[in-house]
């Protein structure tokens, strides 16, 4: 005879059992990706959506360029079976982390935005490569490598591909039209150059719109430009009557309010997105909404109608 109290445990037994299998189910496992900066990390959680676990590794308002990972990021690294990164000198120190992984963990795809992109050359110095990596803020290529990591989640998870096609074609829509409300608010502007007081993080940008960008300095977030080039760039800004100096959002405008104080021009913001302040990521801004901001800062900065 089965008593009540049997009757219940029983019952918690199966329970238990069913809830254990569904933990344990790789139905109901999710895809772990890894991404070093957060425009990455953005279209890996559009994409994967809930059926995957995404860990950004470059906490906010750090520097992309000299990043230093801590020991729980390698155990991230370890566990990942995507590895997102860009690439092109930016994030080597993930590569690192890579090769100190490899024999424990062998089996990961790795998908490098800067792999197969028009990269613009730069000056070679002992910090860089010699191109620009801030691939990202080419929106064209944006569009490519979701469509990439579409592919790569569908060959990790293939019960799910429908999902993560209709959640990355989603986020293409976005970036079509974030390229095209730049490519109209920028069509006609009084003048198409702009000044970074800053190192140069625009190139990209600047080439997808028919801009031009003026920096201090060149990709090295570290660098500082000397007295001569200080002062001939602002016998520039005068000569092209140019009114406002933008410089990056995580970096010191201390130089901009330099050249600012010289020729009377305004300081503007400008973003990269590869890393958040805590404010921000607070406040839920996205990669998408940052660059809204940039255009309407550039728009105002070089006179658009």
């Amino acid at each position: 005879m089965i008593t009540a109290r049997s009757f219940t445990l029983i019952v918690l037994s199966i329970f238990s059992f069913f809830l254990l299998s569904a933990m344990f189910n790789p139905a109901n496992a999710r895809v772990r990706i890894v991404a070093t900066i957060f425009p990455l990390y953005e279209m890996a959680m559009e994409v994967g959506g809930t059926k995957a676990k995404v860990h950004l590794l470059l906490p906010p308002g750090a520097e992309p360029h000299s990043f230093e990972p801590k020991p729980s990021d390698l155990r991230e690294v370890e566990t990942a079976q995507l590895i997102l990164m860009v690439g092109a000198g930016l994030d080597n120190w993930l590569e690192d982390l890579l090769e100190a992984v490899k024999e424990r963990s062998p089996k990961k795809v790795v998908l490098r935005l800067s792999d197969g992109a028009p990269l613009i050359k730069a000056e070679h110095d002992h910090h860089h490569s010699a191109v620009d990596p801030h691939v990202w803020l080419d929106f064209k290529w944006d569009i490519e490598f979701v469509g990439k990591l579409i592919e790569a989640l569908a060959s990790l998870d293939p019960d799910n591909v429908t999902y993560y096609k209709q959640n990355g074609y989603r986020y293409i829509e976005k970036l079509h039209a974030l390229d095209s409300a730049f490519k109209k608010g920028l069509e006609k502007c009084k003048t198409r150059t702009f000044v970074v007081g800053g190192h140069g993080a625009f190139a990209y940008l600047a080439r997808a719109y028919r801009l031009r960008q003026l920096s201090l300095y060149g990709l090295s977030p570290d660098a500082r430009p000397t007295p001569k080039k200080m002062v001939n760039m602002a016998k520039t800004m005068r000569r092209l009557d140019i009114g406002t100096i933008f410089f990056e959002g995580t970096v010191s405008s201390k130089l901009a309010e330099v050249l600012s104080k010289e020729t009377g021009a305004k300081i503007s913001t400008l973003y990269t997105g590869a890393s958040l302040t805590r404010q921000q990521i607070e406040n839920s801004v996205s990669f998408i909404s940052l660059m809204y901001t940039n255009l309407e800062s550039l728009r105002l900065g070089l006179g658009c109608k």
